[in-house]
């Protein structure tokens, strides 16, 4: 159970470094 929370945390992390990426690669998707 104490696991859980951990790997709640991970993932959250994880998300927020993606769309951190995602935020700067759209610029560059956007210009021609």
């Amino acid at each position: 159970m104490s696991r859980f929370p951990l790997i709640r945390l991970h993932l959250s992390g994880i998300f927020m470094k993606i769309i951190s990426v995602r935020q700067r690669l759209y610029p560059a998707l956007l210009l021609p």
